[in-house]
Parts: C-alpha cells; sequence; structure tokens
C-alpha cells in the first residue's frame, strides 16, 4: 500500500523550519527516542528517530541513523533494515569520524550475521584500510578471519540468533519495573521478609515489620544492617507491599500501596533505587487485564486481551534479556496493577488461555494494541517506518461504534503556534492547516503549515502536531471554523494492531477470541506454547 501525497499543494515549496530549531527538535527527539527505548516503545522510538532524519543534518542524523540501526537488530529482527540505515550514515559527508567508523564495523558485522560471508569479509576488509588504528581494529582483524574461513567452509554455521526465540516450554517468568527513582523505600508482607544478597539470604524480618531501604550512590543500604550490597531480592510467602507505589483501579479510585506476587528485586542506579517485581507470566496477566480493559466485558473480548498481552510479554522478555526489566507496569508497555485490581472474569480469561501465544514464524509477534483503531487499523509502516507482516490495516466496522470511535478538537491558532513552540518547533502566523501525506487508512501522516505570502511548513502530525495538541489519533479530518481549526477525528492510540473497544464489540456480537485476534493480526499463528 502506497503513501498518498496530496497533489493540490504539491508545487509548493515548503519552509525549512530555521537551523537552530531544527536542532534543539533533533535533541529532543533523539533524548524521547531513548526513553522510549527504555520503556520498550521500540516503533515509537524509531517514529522519533525519524523525525530527527526529517528535520536535521549532520551529526544529529547520523546519530539517528545509528539508534535506528540498533534497534533494528536489537529489537525488530531486522538486520538487513539495519544495514541499510548504516549506510545512510556512510552517505552523510559532515556525519562524526566516530559515527562512519562505527556505521562501517556494523554493517560487517551484520552481513557476518546473515552468514553473507563474501560480503562481510569485504567491509572488514575496508574498515582496516580506513581505520587500522581504529578502537575496533582488533576485533576487525579476527572478524575478517573468521569471515574468510566461513566462506571457504562449505558447511555454515548454525544460526546463533535461533538460541534468542526459543520458545519457553514452562511457565516462563517476566521482570516488572515497578518504581524507579526514589531514594528511599519500604517493603512489608503479612509473612515473613527474606532478604537476598548475591548468592545467600542475608537478613530476615518477622511478617508486618518493614524492610526499609535506601540509595546512596551504586548501593542499597537497609536500615538495621551494617553491609551494603549492589542490589537485594526480597521474598516472602504472601504478597508483597511496596509502600512508596500507589494504585488505583479506576480515575476515581482510591489510592492503596501496591502489593505483588513473586519477588522484589532492588538496583541501586546512580543514588535512585529501581524497584523490578520478578513474577510468573499467568500472575502478571492476573494483574494486567483488568487494567487494560473493563473487567464486565465480554469474556471473549477478556481472553483475547489476554492473548494478546501474554504474546507481548513473551516478546519483551526475549527482546530485553541484556536489560534489567523486561517491562514497565505503566502505559509505556501495558499496565499492571499486581494484586489490587484483579477480578474473577480477568483471572478466568487469563487462565482458560494459558500458554496461548500468536506466533508468526514460529515467533512471538510484537502484539501491539490500540484502545481503538477507529473506522481503519493501520499498516505499521506508515505510523512508525517498519514494516511488520502481521501488522497491516483493515476496515473496521466495530470499533466507531465504540468509545472515542468519534471525536472533535477545536484549537486556535495561536495555541497551536504555542504549543509547538514547547518542542523548539517555531511557526509564523497559521492561515491554514491541511493534509500533505494521507496513508491508506486515511491516516494524516504529514500536515501543511500554510502562512501569509503563500510561504507554508510540512510537519509529520503524529509525533509533532498531534502530540502537542494531544489528538487522539490522527485518523481525521481538519477544517477551519471561524477562528478555530477543527479536527474531526475517529479512534484512539497509534491504530496499530488490536483494537480494544473493537474487541469488545465484535465478542457482543457473539464473536470468539479466535475470530477476533486473526482479524486484527493477520497472518499469525494462536499456538499452546507451554
Amino acid at each position: 500500500m502506497q503513501l498518498v501525497a496530496l497533489p493540490a499543494h504539491a508545487q509548493q515549496q515548503a519552509t525549512p523550519v530555521a537551523t537552530d530549531n531544527a536542532l534543539r527538535h533533533a535533541r529532543f527527539n533523539l533524548g524521547y527516542g531513548d526513553y522510549l527505548v527504555e520503556i520498550g516503545q521500540y516503533l515509537q522510538a524509531l517514529e522519533a528517530y525519524q523525525a530527527v532524519v526529517d528535520l536535521a543534518d549532520g551529526p544529529e542524523r547520523a546519530e539517528a541513523h545509528l539508534k535506528k540501526a540498533q534497534m533494528l537488530t536489537g529489537y525488530l529482527d531486522d538486520p538487513e533494515g539495519a544495514i541499510r540505515e548504516y549506510r545512510q550514515v556512510l552517505a552523510i559527508e559532515n556525519s562524526r569520524a566516530s559515527d562512519q567508523e562505527i556505521a562501517r564495523f556494523q554493517i560487517g558485522l551484520q552481513l557476518l550475521g546473515q552468514q553473507r560471508h563474501a560480503e562481510a569479509a569485504a567491509e572488514f576488509e575496508t574498515y582496516l584500510q580506513l581505520y587500522p588504528d581504529g578502537d575496533r581494529a582488533g576485533s576487525a582483524a579476527q572478524l575478517l578471519a573468521l569471515s574468510r574461513h566461513y566462506q571457504a567452509d562449505s558447511a555454515p554455521p548454525a544460526d546463533s540468533r535461533q538460541t534468542l526465540f526459543a520458545l519457553p516450554v514452562e511457565l516462563p517468568k517476566v521482570r516488572v519495573r515497578l518504581l524507579k527513582g526514589s531514594r528511599r523505600l519500604a517493603i512489608t508482607s503479612a509473612a515473613r521478609l527474606r532478604v537476598m544478597a548475591g548468592s545467600g539470604e542475608v537478613l530476615q524480618l518477622p511478617g508486618g515489620e518493614a524492610l526499609r531501604l535506601r540509595a546512596d550512590g551504586g548501593k542499597v543500604l537497609v536500615q538495621g544492617w551494617s553491609e551494603v550490597a549492589d542490589r537485594l531480592e526480597i521474598q516472602a510467602d504472601e504478597p508483597l507491599q511496596l509502600g512508596n507505589k500507589e494504585v488505583r483501579c479506576s480515575s476515581g479510585g482510591a489510592a492503596l500501596p501496591g502489593r505483588y506476587r513473586g519477588s522484589l528485586h532492588v538496583l541501586a542506579r546512580a543514588g535512585r533505587l529501581l524497584v523490578v517485581n520478578e513474577v510468573d507470566m499467568d500472575r502478571y496477566l492476573h494483574g494486567v487485564v483488568p487494567a487494560e480493559v473493563f473487567p464486565n466485558w465480554p469474556l471473549e473480548a477478556l481472553k483475547a486481551q489476554a492473548i494478546a498481552a501474554r504474546t507481548y510479554a513473551l516478546y519483551q522478555r526475549q527482546h530485553r534479556q541484556a536489560r534489567d526489566y523486561d517491562l514497565v507496569d505503566d502505559e509505556g508497555d501495558q499496565v499492571y496493577k499486581g494484586l489490587r485490581c484483579q477480578t474473577p472474569r480477568t483471572t478466568l480469561a487469563v487462565n482458560v488461555t494459558r500458554g496461548q501465544v500468536l506466533l508468526h514464524r514460529q515467533r512471538p509477534i510484537l502484539a501491539m494494541y490500540s484502545a481503538n483503531v477507529g473506522w481503519h487499523s493501520a499498516w505499521s509502516e506508515h505510523i512508525f517506518d517498519q514494516p511488520l507482516p502481521y501488522l497491516t490495516g483493515v476496515r473496521d466496522h466495530f470499533s466507531p461504534t465504540q468509545q472515542m470511535g468519534r471525536w472533535q478538537r477545536r484549537y486556535h491558532p495561536g495555541e497551536i503556534r504555542a504549543r509547538l513552540a514547547r518542542v523548539g518547533v517555531q511557526v509564523d502566523d497559521i492561515v491554514d492547516i491541511r493534509p500533505h501525506q494521507v496513508t491508506p487508512s486515511g491516516r494524516v501522516r504529514q500536515v501543511e503549515l500554510h502562512y501569509p505570502g503563500g510561504r507554508r511548513q510540512v510537519l509529520r502530525t503524529r509525533p509533532l502536531l498531534s502530540r502537542q495538541l494531544n489528538l487522539p489519533d490522527t485518523l481525521l479530518t481538519i477544517r477551519r471554523e471561524g477562528e478555530a481549526f477543527v479536527f474531526d477525528g475517529s479512534g484512539f492510540g497509534h491504530g496499530v494492531g488490536l483494537s480494544q473497544w473493537g474487541a469488545k464489540a465484535m465478542a457482543d456480537q457473539g464473536m470468539a477470541a479466535t475470530e477476533i485476534l486473526p482479524f486484527y493480526y493477520r497472518g499469525v499463528q494462536l499456538r499452546q506454547v507451554w
């Protein structure tokens, strides 16, 4: 499916963003992209880095290509796409020499990983010619010899990446970040607390007594204990309560301390405490499903949510083994509220779908979902510049009938200018806003801001205009009404993958989870893995 650039304004010349504003906006998006990687939003991070590529030049643009390449190899299993990004770095004349060196080395490394040994050898040879004293010269020489050896060997080595994607055969555990940034912490349980450091137990506290922790640089200090540790694990036979973490089961509900099954890992990071809940997948999902959808929805909609959430969590678990946690407990990944908000119906939905996962080519999919995808879900490449074969757009007759299926927002030109200025994008007096590029699903990917004298400026809608105006989705139309611009839209979220409200509408009509999931995730296999 092709993007459509609307022809009515195609001949007008865009006004480039001023250099200082472009640089400021580039630095903002590079940092924002790094934050998105930290919380597991990989496609959204690609979108942030692409915004830098669109607006900046030189070192910032090269840095964005490098970060995109790292995303594609580490989290999205697309080494060929990463090679293309590294080659883009080589094509930027005023990029940093260090970035050029990294790109050249990584191209060889990615080719070697794909068992394209002759091409890899050529890249490592070029690297050594250009950077004989480079930081990676020793590694490049070894990898060159390895490439030549494999090139001459008639039996190529097994693909080492397969071990990363080995499916679990029994109930796995996941690591969920609950807190980041607290200096002090109190943990309690009705049962005896066992505090572990390194390979053994170091401390016990009676049930009901609070374990009080404090960060001191890179160490965790325990009140009443003279030793220090880099990290602690806290266990108990009853749920653990985290005093610094409040949970609400509804927007107007009471705030209560979070209670969690499994164990808590407390790490010191730059003078702050990082708290991670290690818990088995089922108990994790018991705390996710009632936080993501309404427990009174039809059971088949709850089952669809449970399977999608399980698949998403397994994907993250398999791609974040080198990090301190697999998931975060808020909207950055999927909302997890531990024991506080569990209900019998959502627990049943998890239990009756135990071990069921959505696979594509025998690997868990990145099972993205939105609250409401509107009248048409989106292709991942049109929103995030990354195609995934199972995240394709589909016309949806169910979602528009539900909450956020239709919406309207109004903004005056001055307010739009002020909000864009917050992220370093300076615009003139806005005469008109028109769609510039529209995706096949109907989402406005780019907009034109028209100024006095016929000048115009093209901006990406989602990372700039939509985010700053808090527009629920980019599936919208734009019109001028008096002194205001009116945005009439459909959907809530990025529009990729499962529609939660659409699943509810389908279940209301008697459809099963096994019908709902393949409607939104195309070409997938539902399999019981454990």
